[in-house]
């Protein structure tokens, strides 16, 4: 009898350890992202569901994605940043590499990063875009600079395409009331039944030079039928779109320039 307790006793301890296990790297994973996130509160992010009009007419919308004009979701989130004098000076790029940086090399996608590089999945095709080969492919963390943008057709984790990039210079900032700096990222498969794109901005006021606003906008779409996508999961990636646009942002805010 007490033989067998102390088996029933030992098979439950390891059962126990078992669960703990998971439930202690979940812990461990959800700390990560709030100490990663918690410098951008959600309050100070202004979030819409409708897209610029500049991304409505782009070439990654309306050439690659979704040609068709077939229903679509959207999401546009939007954050000012004041800019300390020594940080003025800092280009539109190395905002947005840095921004890329901590969206796709934080803690937030950890997750999902580690499955993707582990499968190695091939889940983004586009006609319009070059095909996936090992030069144009990043699936180290380290890839990502800081200072500089992936070219165009480069692929991160087999996942998202670098679709376009604009970068205005500060010449071309100075001389017009507002500017805005962009790189897009395609997702999903022309000829499947999901495809979308992000695109990630730094905006500029020569009213306010002081000033940056850092906008997130995203788009997906069934572009072989026109079907509306699942609302679960829009509201699923709502929640997630959030969570990384904080660190994108947060990112910016760990430069030595701002955290000074």
């Amino acid at each position: 009898m007490a033989l067998g307790l102390r088996h029933i006793g030992g098979r439950h301890a390891l059962a126990l350890a078992a669960a703990a296990i998971p439930c202690a790297l979940v812990v461990k994973h959800g700390w990560e992202v709030y100490t990663s996130i918690r410098a951008v509160y959600t309050r100070r992010v202004v979030s819409s569901s409708g897209l610029s009009e500049n991304f409505k007419q782009s070439h990654t919308l309306k050439t690659l994605v979704n040609p068709r004009g077939h229903a679509s979701s959207a999401d546009r989130l939007a954050l000012d940043l004041d800019l300390p004098k020594n940080a003025r000076d800092l280009s539109d790029e190395v905002l947005l590499a840095t921004f890329i940086h901590g969206f796709f090399a934080g803690k937030v996608l950890a997750i999902e990063r580690l499955l993707l590089q582990t499968a190695r999945p091939t889940l983004v095709s586009y006609t319009g875009l070059n095909p996936i080969s090992a030069s144009n492919q990043i699936w180290k963390t380290e890839e990502f600079s800081c200072e500089t943008l992936p070219p165009v057709h480069s692929v991160v984790f087999g996942t998202f395409q670098v679709s376009h990039v604009k970068l205005i210079d500060s010449k071309e900032s100075q001389a017009e009331p507002e500017t805005e700096s962009s790189v897009d990222f395609v997702f999903g498969k022309d000829i499947s039944q999901f495809a979308g794109a992000h695109r990630f901005s730094i905006v500029r006021s020569s009213e306010n030079p002081a000033r940056v606003k850092v906008v997130y906008e995203s788009t997906a779409c069934n572009p072989t039928r026109n079907h509306h996508l699942s609302g679960i999961l829009l509201q699923f990636h709502s929640f997630y779109a959030m969570l990384l646009f904080r660190e994108g942002v947060s990112e910016i805010l760990r430069m030595p320039e701002l955290s000074a």
